[in-house]
């Protein structure tokens, strides 16, 4: 299949606005391509030649990423297609389809998923104006890209037809793919200048009036809007420009123990659990929450503090941590028939969680010694929390005519996933590697306040969501909310619980399902090489199912971080609650 670009510049004098469009570093090495930065359009201008690269886009990269800004306003709108749905499902993108180019260098992802094995081609439609004038700049560019999806799928460029012995036309030397300016006649660049005006003025006009309606009192929108000034405006948490976009730590998820042997690479284990150490005797089990072979999550009862009973360090204080004198507090606990290596996991996993507060991640603040007996790790108590899974599949129950007794909104499901993104944000931050990330390791209550869990008993109390697909001591693997890169044998690293966190938003979105339900545990790695994924939930956006796609691209480095996942769902959930 043949790639083309076909460019068309309409240039009407103007004191023109700089704008750049290319691929930066990274996505020139993906293409193989010499250029540090490979520029499409340069200081408001087409780059000649540009266009002519085939640019093949490989089964392994799920998607390209553009890098653009502009030093003026200057308006766009885009679309794509897919031009055989059955080989690459329809591209999608996380940005508006119609907004202003932004003045920061910035970029956005076209994700181009794989449904099945051949070639198809990618097509996309960029439409650029300077505004800021009564006379027009517009840049209108159309590309044309092969995608290959499928490990031993090949480009092949087909030979050109043959020549008309009678048709004696002189050839264009730039292409087929390319339209020669002096060509064009002054109507059309008039048309195109006329329509691109009256195109900017409905915009604005909808613009200002989306505007209006946004600031309308409304309880949804205060409460998102208030939502996204808090998550912008903490220093400790994702405050923006603070995180490092690419923090990475070593560690094997599938050396013995996939939790606990992910290295931390703050403090030790041993000094985490010396200092939320507590006398076994001062819990008490009072109420199962969920019960497994070997453990059992519970409420329970904490003893008043006594200093003489309960040995606390820096982190733990009367004062930091009031539910340490408290009595309602969560439990999990080894109740018998655990090995030394289970107990060994046990504590290791918890003693990541011994960290600062944070509203969206559930913290270690007590765990007994093995030598004091069989341990336990104590949670602050949630007073109406559940498990994730167990509420989403709830809300799912239908009645006799299959109507949702108790549905949840998709603004509601969207809020839920931004928290989810928030908490990894917070551990990420803390070069914290979860390893085990899924709606069955989250609590939400009432309010939906969604708080991660440290995974600890995960595949005691949900053995059905785990398999042993050949990995060392016959250990049970989250296989199916695994990276690629993790089940090949590669280390957990942050942009591995990214893939995680993509497969947990699809669990919100379908309220609870099993991801690749149909799909053998010990396929999954050529499952997902060959560019298969999960398909899109019925009642999920497009915006949310191209979010899930960046997190699945097979090559870590694609990958969204959890800062710019916060911020995309967290400001895609106030725009849901402004609009309806």
């Amino acid at each position: 299949m043949a790639a083309s670009a076909i460019v068309l510049c309409v240039l009407l004098r103007i004191v023109g606005g700089t704008l750049d469009i290319y691929l930066d570093k990274n996505e020139t090495k993906a293409f193989g391509m010499s250029e540090s930065r490979f520029y499409y359009v340069r200081n408001g201008d087409l780059v000649d030649g540009s266009f002519r690269n085939p640019h093949v886009i490989p089964y392994d990269k799920s998607g390209i990423r553009f890098t653009w800004n502009a030093q003026s306003s200057w308006l766009y709108s885009m679309r794509f297609q897919s031009s055989d749905e059955s080989v690459m499902r329809q591209p999608s993108t996380l940005i508006n389809a119609i907004g202003i180019v932004p003045r920061n260098v910035s970029s956005f992802f076209i994700s181009l998923p794989c449904a099945g094995t051949g070639e198809a081609t990618f097509r996309f439609a960029l439409n650029i104006s300077d505004l800021r004038y009564s006379s027009v700049r517009a840049l209108i560019v159309s590309i044309q890209r092969p995608r290959l999806c499928g490990r031993n799928v090949k480009h092949v460029t087909p030979a050109p037809p043959p020549k008309d012995p009678n048709d004696n036309t002189v050839s264009n030397k730039g292409g087929d793919d390319s339209l020669d300016e002096e060509k064009t006649s002054w109507t059309f660049k008039l048309t195109v200048a006329v329509a691109s005006t009256i195109l900017a003025i409905v915009i604005i006009i909808f613009i200002g009036f989306q505007y209006r309606k946004c600031n309308e009192p409304k309880l949804s929108e205060a409460q998102a809007r208030a939502e996204l000034i808090t998550l912008r405006s903490l220093p400790g948490d994702v405050a923006l420009g603070t995180m490092n976009p690419k923090t990475t730590l070593n560690g094997n998820c599938n050396d013995s123990g996939y939790a606990s042997r992910v290295v931390d690479s703050g403090r030790s284990a041993a000094s985490k659990l010396k200092s939320v150490q507590v006398d076994r005797r001062r819990i008490s089990l009072e109420v199962t929450v969920k019960e497994g072979t070997i453990g059992i999550f519970c409420l329970g009862k904490l003893g008043h503090f006594d200093p003489d009973m309960v040995s606390v360090g820096s982190r733990v204080t009367r004062e930091k941590s009031p539910h340490l004198g408290g009595e309602d507090v969560l439990v999990k606990a080894i109740k018998g028939g655990a090995s030394d290596r289970d107990i060994h996991q046990f504590l290791a996993t918890a003693s990541k969680f011994v960290l600062d507060p944070h509203r969206n991640v559930l913290t270690v603040i007590g765990i007994t010694s093995a030598m004091t007996g069989l341990p336990a790790i104590v949670y602050p108590f949630v007073s109406d929390g559940v498990i994730l899974k167990e509420m989403l599949r709830k809300h799912k129950k239908t009645n006799a005519s299959g109507i949702p007794l108790q549905p949840l909104s998709v603004p509601q499901l969207v809020y839920i996933s931004a928290q989810l993104a928030r908490g990894l944000n917070h551990l990420a931050r803390n070069r914290v590697v979860h390893a085990d990330i899924a709606t069955r390791n989250c609590l939400i209550t009432g309010q939906l306040q969604v708080m991660i869990t440290d995974g600890v008993l995960g595949s005691d109390l949900y053995p059905d969501e785990y398999d042993s697909i050949g990995g060392p001591n016959g250990e049970r693997l989250p296989v199916k909310w695994m990276a690629a890169e993790t089940l090949a044998g590669g280390p957990c690293r942050t942009e591995s619980n990214v893939w995680s966190f993509g497969v947990s938003v699809w669990e919100i979105m379908t309220q609870g399902d099993v991801p690749y339900e149909k799909e053998s545990p010990g396929n999954m790695l050529a499952y997902l090489t060959e560019g298969q994924r999960l398909d899109q939930p019925p009642s999920c956006p497009n915006q949310v199912f191209s979010l899930m796609g960046q997190c699945w691209a097979l090559s870590p480095e694609d990958r969204p971080n959890f800062h710019q996942l916060t911020i995309s769902l967290h400001e895609f959930y106030a725009a849901l609650t402004c609009f309806i």
